[in-house]
């Protein structure tokens, strides 16, 4: 397959010399492998992306072969290399005056980041997306930006647990999709329903959150990941009314959604609400396989986190992560060698002090030596003096002296 698209992309570029068409066929064949061939054979993906960047004539052209690189990766779940290729295509389109472009690339990293758990640097995105799409002169194509870019804040804000600045966030991007007319791209809207389900769940208020799960429901035929995690909200609130055998029909119908499933945030959802479920109804046998279901779907996510921050070298962040560490192995090693500064000073100083008290010592035995024959070369003096005079002189001498 990815041989034979190789093969019309060159037939068509030398064939058909006018640019548009030639743009047309390399969206035509993006858009196939990321529908197609990604789902049939990933492996073979990879490789037409590949390609496409290696045929790629223009700059917009390396930009959209990046972005499929990035989504085949995010798909597969490697998301160090997702968020590489995001990085660099946006480095491309900072280069070259393409808002629509920088648009999409910035809401993908806002996405990539936020499901690493980069939370403000996920932020950051969404507001220079945001800022880009209020130079778009298309009434209908600023708003539908606009509406996916709240979207994905309310997603931000929902994370961090402010549920009141979510729902702003998705009232905006509902505002914005109906100023673009967009209601024939039903999953859009679904997806701020579903959301807002999520927020009112969360805040305790059922009846509405399973009446916005409703709306999200009806505009989704088919079974999909936000379908799936529609059955689960539905199956959450069940178990918050004891009404276990709705709870049950639910809850199954997520989990053979999510089974099917690449997305381990919806794994883990599902997983946790069929542990509760087995829990409260007394099967501790079930509850405990569903436990280790959901320790594998969590486990997934925390090495996944942990690969893109500690195996991306291309990666600005790891290279922080990398400085850091650098940084405490120099901090140590000028801790170390300040206490061993300090230790040679303290010997030093000990040692100087001992060679000191010991020139005392000897400066002393010298001294009393000295003055101990200073002493007895006075007595022998004298005794020398007194055995020259007779006891004759001496009493003369006190006889004069009466």
């Amino acid at each position: 397959m990815p041989k034979n698209l190789l093969q019309l992309l060159f037939l068509l570029a030398t064939a058909i010399p006018i640019s548009a068409q030639k743009k047309t066929s390399f969206d035509q064949i993006c858009e196939k492998t990321t529908v197609v061939t990604s789902h049939k054979n990933l492996p073979a993906a990879f490789k037409t992306a590949d390609s496409l960047y290696l045929t790629a004539q223009t700059s917009q052209e390396k930009i959209k072969s990046l972005i499929l690189s990035s989504e085949l990766y995010q798909y597969s779940g490697n998301f160090k290399k997702a968020i590489g290729y995001s990085e660099s295509a946006h480095s491309l389109i900072s280069q070259i005056d393409d808002t629509e472009q920088m648009i999409y690339i910035c809401r993908l990293l806002a996405r990539q980041y936020r499901q690493v758990g980069l939370y403000e640097r996920s932020k950051k995105y969404i507001v220079k997306g945001l800022e880009s799409s209020k130079l778009i002169t298309d009434f209908q194509k600023s708003n539908e930006t606009a509406g996916l870019l709240n979207q994905e804040m309310a997603f931000y804000e929902m994370e961090l647990g402010n549920y009141s600045n979510a729902i702003q966030d998705i009232e905006a991007s509902l505002e914005s999709f109906d100023k673009a007319k967009i209601s024939n791209k039903s999953k859009t809207i679904a997806v701020s329903y579903q959301a807002l389900g999520d927020i009112y769940f969360k805040l305790n208020d059922y009846l509405v959150s399973e009446n916005y799960y409703r709306k999200a429901e009806a505009l989704l035929k088919k079974g999909s990941c936000t379908l799936g995690l529609i059955y689960n909200g539905l199956g959450g609130i069940r178990l918050k009314q004891k009404n276990w055998k709705e709870a049950e029909m639910y809850l199954k119908k997520a989990e053979k959604i999510a089974d099917t499933s690449r997305s381990l945030k919806l794994r883990k959802a599902v997983y946790s609400n069929i542990n509760d479920y087995y829990e409260d109804i007394g099967d501790t046998f079930k509850a405990s396989l569903y436990a280790v279901k959901y320790v594998r779907a969590y486990d997934s996510i925390t090495v996944r986190n942990q690969e893109f921050f500690t195996k991306n070298p291309e990666n600005t962040i790891n290279k922080t992560v990398k400085n850091g560490g650098l940084n405490i192995v120099k901090n140590v090693a000028i801790i170390i060698l300040f206490v061993s500064i300090i230790g040679l000073i303290i010997f030093f100083r000990t040692k100087e002090k001992k060679q000191r008290s010991k020139l005392r010592s000897i400066i002393r035995t010298r001294q009393q030596l000295a003055y101990g024959s200073k002493e007895r070369q006075e007595q022998s003096s004298h005794e020398i003096e007194f055995s020259n005079i007779s006891v004759e002189e001496i009493e003369e001498k006190d006889s004069d002296a009466d």
